[in-house]
């Protein structure tokens, strides 16, 4: 499966980009792509839970990972992908747009 969403903040890795450099990138067809994200399966449930990384103040989030078969990507990236209109790639918003 291919991982999306990773970010340095995350993963403490500088190959990943920095969540600051994704926010503000609206996406075409973001509802239908928030619907299929949420929707999707739920394979691991973590104990913890995550901290918006834009503002601390805001909720904190329940963490799951989640996959549609072909993708995978923790639940928390459906979050700023509504709140702060993340990027994520072309090819798995298309995935998801070609489905019927």
């Amino acid at each position: 499966m291919i991982m999306i969403g990773q970010i340095r903040e995350v993963y403490e890795d500088d190959k990943y980009p920095s969540i600051k450099e994704l926010i503000n990138n609206p996406i075409k067809e973001k509802e239908k792509v928030l619907e299929y994200m949420r929707k999707s399966k739920v394979i691991a449930q973590a104990p913890a839970v995550g901290k918006d990384l834009i503002n601390p103040n805001n909720k904190t989030l329940e963490l799951s990972l989640m996959t549609d078969g072909d993708y995978e990507w923790r639940s928390d990236v459906i979050y700023y992908v509504e709140k702060y209109d993340m990027e994520l790639p072309e090819v798995f918003i298309n995935h998801i747009v070609s489905k019927k």
